[in-house]
């Protein structure tokens, strides 16, 4: 599963575009490169594992949570009755 998740954020070019072009307006001309550089794509991958982690973490809870059927009948009953709210107070 992380060889395939690896290789679909690879070949997604939107994340390889947004990266050349924003990245450049972050180093100086006046700098080291490699001393410029290297910190920023340390942050980088230090927020996208913590970003991506905290998914994981809230989706390993979701699933714990959504095993227990009384808990998911709950969450089905809120959603049924927020649907139904909506639909009184709407237009139509």
């Amino acid at each position: 599963m992380f060889a395939d998740s690896l290789f679909v954020s690879l070949a997604n070019p939107k994340g390889w575009v947004a990266t050349l072009l924003t990245y450049p307006s972050f180093i100086s001309p006046y700098g080291s490169y490699i001393g410029q550089a290297v910190p920023m794509g340390v942050a980088a991958t230090a927020i996208s594992v913590a970003v991506y982690g905290g998914y994981m973490f809230l989706a390993h809870r979701a699933s714990v949570a959504l095993n227990n059927k009384s808990v998911l009948e709950k969450i089905t009953g809120a959603l049924y009755a927020c649907i139904a709210v909506g639909l009184i107070f709407s237009n139509y």
